[in-house]
Order: C-alpha cells, then sequence, then structure tokens
C-alpha cells in the first residue's frame, strides 16, 4: 500500500514517471503510464504484454514476494517464542523472606484516589500500546507514506513549482496518514477492550475497588491520546518539510486547528463507535465485525435513504474552506453547532458503553442489562438525564436552523428539478425569440459582517432579432430573494420550484425597439446551514458574479448533465456543441459566456464596509465614504462580454510603474512578503 502511494506521489513529478512504474506493487501506475497514450479503439483492441516496464515490474516484485515468503516460512515455527527477560528471571528474587512482614491494605476513596486510578489506567493502556510491534510497524509505514507524499508533492506538480502552504501540507497529510490512523483505532480498540479478559487478568481487575467508568474512558483516553500523538508528528513532518523547502509560514494555529481540532474530532467519534462494538460483543473478531459494520451502515445507509442532514450522520461536520482573507469565519457557527451536538451524542453513546461494560463473569445478554439498570444511578444517571436534555436542545437548534431558517436539496431533489426542468420548459422555451441586453447598470450594498448583499439593477432590453417578441423568461438565482420590474411587461407564469418566471409584453417588442429592465437581488444569512451554500459571500474575501442576477431564456447549462442519469430518466445525450453551420444564425448568436447578450456597457457603483476595498469591472471612476460606509463608482470604457465578477476584501495595495505603465496589486496582509515577486511576475509578463 505504501509502495503504491508512493508511486502516485512520484508521478507528479515528470522526470519520476519510470521510477513510479517501477516502485508500484501492484503495477496499476505502470499499467496507466504504459496505456496514457492508447486510443480508445486501441483500448477496445488491444491488451498490454509483459513487455518494457512492466516486465520490470513484474519480476522486482515477484522477487521481492518470493523473498519475503522465503523468510517467513525460514522464521515460522508451531512452538511460541519466550521473551528473553522471562528467560533470565532468578529463582531468588522470586522467593519471600518469611521474616518479612505481609504489607498492610489501606483502601482509599475520594476524588484525588479516582483521578489517580484513572491516569493508572491511561497511563498503562498509551504505553503498552506504543510499546506494541504491531503499533510500531504501522506507524513506520504511515510516516514513510506521509514523508514521501510531503516531500514529493508538497511543492510540486507536474513540472511546476508550486509554495508549500499550510492547507496544502494538511490535505497530504490527511490523504497519506489517515488510512494508517483508521486502521490503529479499528485494531487497538479491539486490544485494549479485550486485553485483561485475553491475559485471563479480568477477575483480578474486576475485583479492584474501583468505578466501572474507569475502565472505559481511561482507554476511550488513552487511544484518544495515541492518535493525538500520531497527529502531532504528522504536523512536524508538515513543518520540517516547509522548513526544508525554505518555506518559514508554519500557521501553526491552522495546523492545531484542522489536525488536532476537527480531524482529532471525527477519529474520536470513531473510537466511540469502536469502544462500544466491542464491549456490545461477546468475543473481539465479532466486536471488528460489528464496528465495520456500523461505520458502513452510518454511511451508506443514510446516502440510500436520500438523507444528507448532517443531524444523523453520526460525527459528520459540515464542509468548510480555509481561507487567508476570512479563515474558518462562514463556516464557524454550523462547525461549532454540530460538533457540539456530536460530543454530547458521544458521550451519551458512552454512557451507554460503561453501564453494559461487562465486569465479571456474566456474559449473557439479559444478564448484562439487568446489570447496567442496577448501575445507572447516583452520578451517572444525573450524568445522563443533563446529557440527554443538552444534546436534545442542541440538535432541536441545529434543525431549526437546518431546517427551517435554511433549507437544502439532496443530490437526488436537484436531479429531479434538473429533470423537470429539461422536460417541461425545453419544448415550450428552447429557441425561443428573446430581448438581448445591452446597457446595465449595477448599485450593489454588501454588509460583509452579517453576509448580507443588496444588489439592484438597471438593463436596456433590446429586440435584435426580425420577429416581435411577445414573452421574456427568466431564471432566478437559487437562496437569493429576487424582484422583477418589467416595462410593459406583467408576470405569466412562476414556476418557484424551478426559480423560473415568465413574462407577457404588451405590445410586443418590436425589432430594434428597447425597453427597460430592473431587478433586485438580496440576500442575508441566518443563522447556520446543513452545509453552506453561498461561499460568495464572505466577511473577508466576497466574490460572486453576474450570474446572481436574473438569467434570460431557457439555459441548458441548468440540465442533467451525468450521462448515466440522463439515460436512466430516458433524457436523449446532451449536445455538448451545435454543429458548425454558417446559415445557423441562432447559435452563432450565443457566445461561449451568454446566451441573451453580446457587448454591453457596463457601470457599478459599490458599497462595502470602511475597513474593504471592493473591485467591480472597468476604471475606478471615484470612491468616496458615506454613512460609515466605502463607495466605489467602476465604469468599463468599451463594451464588454456580459460576464464578470464583484470583490471585496481588507486588501492593501501596491503600486509601481513598468514602462510607463501603472501597476496595481491587491493583497492580503499577510503576503506583504510576496509582493516583490507578484511585481516581477507582472513586469515578466508585460
Amino acid at each position: 500500500l505504501v509502495g503504491y502511494a508512493m508511486a502516485a506521489n512520484l508521478l507528479t513529478d515528470l522526470d519520476n514517471q519510470k521510477l513510479a512504474a517501477l516502485v508500484d506493487p501492484f503495477g496499476i501506475r505502470t499499467f496507466a503510464l504504459e496505456t496514457r497514450y492508447w486510443t480508445v479503439a486501441e483500448k477496445n483492441n488491444q491488451y498490454i504484454t509483459l513487455s518494457g516496464m512492466m516486465l520490470w515490474n513484474r519480476l522486482i516484485w515477484m522477487g521481492a514476494g518470493s523473498l519475503i515468503l522465503g523468510l517467513a516460512c525460514w522464521r515460522f515455527s508451531f512452538a511460541e517464542r519466550a521473551s528473553k527477560g522471562n528467560a533470565r528471571v532468578e529463582s531468588s528474587k522470586a522467593v519471600r523472606k518469611s521474616s518479612q512482614m505481609a504489607p498492610v491494605a489501606v483502601c482509599r476513596t475520594g476524588f484525588g484516589t479516582t483521578l489517580s486510578q484513572l491516569i493508572s489506567q491511561i497511563r498503562i493502556d498509551f504505553f503498552s500500546t506504543i510499546k506494541s510491534t504491531v503499533f510500531v510497524v504501522i506507524v513506520v509505514f504511515a510516516l514513510v507514506n506521509t514523508l514521501s507524499a510531503l516531500l514529493l508533492s508538497s511543492s510540486e506538480g507536474f513540472g511546476l513549482k508550486s509554495l508549500p502552504v499550510t492547507y496544502n501540507m494538511i490535505d497530504l497529510i490527511r490523504g497519506s496518514m489517515y488510512l494508517f490512523l483508521v486502521a490503529i483505532i479499528a485494531f487497538f480498540s479491539g486490544v485494549l477492550v479485550w486485553k485483561e479478559r485475553e491475559s485471563r487478568l479480568d477477575d483480578v481487575f474486576d475485583a479492584l475497588p474501583h468505578p466501572t467508568w474507569i475502565m472505559y474512558v481511561g482507554k476511550l483516553a488513552a487511544l484518544t491520546l495515541i492518535v493525538a500523538l500520531l497527529l502531532c508528528i504528522g504536523m512536524g513532518a508538515g513543518m520540517l518539510t516547509q522548513a526544508a523547502k525554505g518555506y518559514t509560514r508554519f500557521q501553526i494555529p491552522l495546523y492545531a486547528t484542522e489536525l488536532l481540532g476537527l480531524d482529532l474530532f471525527r477519529m474520536f467519534c470513531l473510537m466511540v463507535l469502536a469502544m462500544v462494538a466491542h464491549v456490545m460483543a461477546p468475543n473481539k473478531y465479532l466486536g471488528y465485525f460489528f464496528f465495520i459494520l456500523l461505520v458502513v451502515a452510518d454511511t451508506f445507509l443514510w446516502m440510500m435513504l436520500d438523507i444528507e442532514s448532517r443531524l444523523v450522520n453520526f460525527g459528520s461536520l459540515p464542509s468548510y474552506t480555509y481561507s487567508d482573507l476570512y479563515h474558518f469565519a462562514p463556516f464557524a457557527s454550523g462547525l461549532q453547532a454540530f460538533l457540539i451536538y456530536w460530543l454530547l451524542c458521544a458521550a451519551l453513546v458512552s454512557v451507554g458503553g460503561i453501564l453494559y461494560w461487562q465486569r465479571g463473569r456474566e456474559t449473557r445478554v439479559k444478564a448484562r442489562l439487568v446489570e447496567g439498570f442496577r448501575r445507572w444511578r447516583g452520578t451517572i444517571r444525573l450524568a445522563s438525564v443533563v446529557l440527554l436534555i443538552a444534546w436534545g436542545s442542541t440538535g432541536v437548534w441545529a434543525w431549526y436552523n437546518t431546517q427551517v431558517l435554511n433549507h437544502y436539496e439532496t443530490a437526488d431533489q436537484n436531479e429531479d428539478a434538473a429533470e423537470r426542468y429539461e422536460k417541461e420548459l425545453k419544448p415550450k422555451y428552447e429557441g425561443l425569440s428573446q430581448p438581448r441586453i445591452t446597457t446595465i447598470r449595477y448599485d450593489i450594498d454588501l454588509v460583509p459582517e452579517r453576509r448580507s448583499i443588496e444588489l439592484r439593477g438597471t438593463a436596456t432590453l433590446m429586440n435584435r432579432d426580425t420577429v416581435p417578441q411577445s414573452e421574456l423568461c427568466l431564471n432566478l438565482a437559487d437562496d437569493y430573494e429576487t424582484t422583477i420590474q418589467l416595462e410593459r411587461g406583467t408576470l405569466k407564469e412562476d414556476l418557484k420550484d424551478l426559480n423560473y418566471q415568465v413574462y407577457a409584453i404588451n405590445p410586443p417588442l418590436e425589432p430594434g425597439q428597447t425597453l427597460k429592465f430592473q431587478f433586485t437581488v438580496k440576500y442575508e444569512a441566518k443563522g447556520f446551514e446543513n452545509n453552506v451554500t453561498r461561499t460568495d459571500i464572505v466577511q473577508n474575501g466576497t466574490f460572486f458574479n453576474n450570474t446572481i442576477c436574473p438569467q434570460i431564456g431557457y439555459q441548458t447549462q441548468r440540465e442533467l448533465q451525468n450521462r448515466n442519469e440522463r439515460k436512466k430518466r430516458g433524457l436523449s445525450e446532451p449536445e455538448l456543441m451545435p454543429p458548425l453551420d454558417p446559415e445557423n444564425l441562432k447559435a452563432r448568436s450565443v457566445n461561449y459566456l451568454s446566451s441573451s447578450s453580446d457587448w454591453v456597457d457596463v457601470e457599478t457603483v459599490i458599497s462595502t464596509s470602511p475597513d474593504q476595498i471592493a473591485v467591480a469591472p472597468g476604471s475606478l471612476v471615484r470612491s468616496w465614504e458615506e454613512n460609515g460606509r466605502k463607495y466605489f463608482h467602476y465604469k468599463v470604457d468599451h463594451p464588454s462580454l456580459n460576464f464578470y465578477s464583484f470583490i471585496s476584501a481588507r486588501y492593501e495595495v501596491a503600486r509601481d510603474e513598468w514602462n510607463g505603465i501603472q501597476t496595481e496589486v491587491y493583497f492580503h496582509p499577510e503576503h506583504k512578503w510576496n509582493v516583490p515577486n507578484m511585481m516581477r511576475s507582472i513586469h515578466k509578463s508585460l
């Protein structure tokens, strides 16, 4: 597995492709390299032979496999080897002098004693695990895999150089180390739960004067510390790789937040599932099976039921993207809410594991349930009730935010909507003559701290066809509140579930005539979502396109794109491009960016917070401050294609001049060190 992963990392450098073909023990990368230039016809008719790199790969790894098998056969024995330490025990140390007095056992109770017992349990389980041969072997292979990924892929990509930035290093650590972490959790959860019973010391441990929860919590804490230790090692490897490549912006808080915060929490949820699976199981191997069954069911069951709510997928957190501009800001509230929700749930599941923990020789389910109910008293009963109330309250709050304040659609629902859009609207509106935008002005008010926007647009529509136009079809942006004002227009059809409106133009728009079209688009974030949908409107680094405005005419890009889904739903193959036909004026009138406009005149007035700079298409005419807000007026000095972006962030500006050309670079304050390189790149391109 490590060799296979290393081959993938080597492939990112074009100079290492032959080495990658030899390193892969499975020959999968070798096959891909040998056939990478085959045509479809060759792939359908030819087969690869044992020659070239494929022959060398098979010889190397068949030889390595034979060598390993030979060594294993040579070293194998049915006799159990005694450790050297046990063989050298001196009999004199095992004999006690009869004159010595037996020590008097003193039984202490209280918080200090309980804490001491817990720490002792954690210490014993932690060190016994990290000293085991299996653990050392897994960790060695994990580090080899991780270091190879970091060193080979951190700043290289198919001959291109990039900086080993922290977020990329974290992704590399995840991709190369986490499979081994899951293996450690799966394997050692069983080892720890069954350790005393397998060594036949359970009678002794169960008879000791300590609370039952200490065994469960101590083992869970030890496993958590082990995973945290490995994540710290991965973090150190990432920073060492960055330093070796001359990059010293380590961003330790980001490493800690992602690896020791969010990722460790996900791993902790896996640990809880693994521990409970082994507590419920009658033996260790069934415990492994129960754990795999729980993970597979939790992963695929909700998918099969078309349920994508984070409230049911155990340990699930909303997806997020880190940015140097806004850090985790738009995702923070959702991450915190679901983290608390699942942490409380994990604590409740752990309470169940503690109550059902086997203490003594009784293995029958009914008897253990009776014993668990007997244990449910005093502090543990109070704790479980408090946890249940807190978890339920957090769940209701999360449900209100994700289902009432906000809504989301599953993948199947989106596909159903795309199917309806095509089947219901395509026959009626595709090819219908529509007015085209000639000029447009935007007045935009951004409130970044509230993730709020109000966009008011005023456009001139012209009939550039040879026939009168009596209808205007509009596609509205999802999640935005849009209002329309159309000169001589009345709403004829409003399909809210498809975000589609049809306006009747009365009297019809004659060829060459124009009319005024006004619209307002509003959005403001409310609470938190199942997954953040509007990642373009953020606290710092807003970047949205004019596609949030109403789009004119039937839009083929809203059709179902997946070919297999189209076939399943009885839809024809999509037409990717119309045939090259000089007589097809309708197809020639559609450019690659817009089907509702040609070249347009654009003007924008955009306001934002006083600490941010807003950028819109065109040249800056003027800027000013009014009522505690910053305003910027931009105008395009020549007609433009009708696709552009609007930006607002806390930028600093670097100005320079090269051969009489004024240059401005907008950059994040933390990236000031890279401004000279950016200027040199701009001058080189000029």
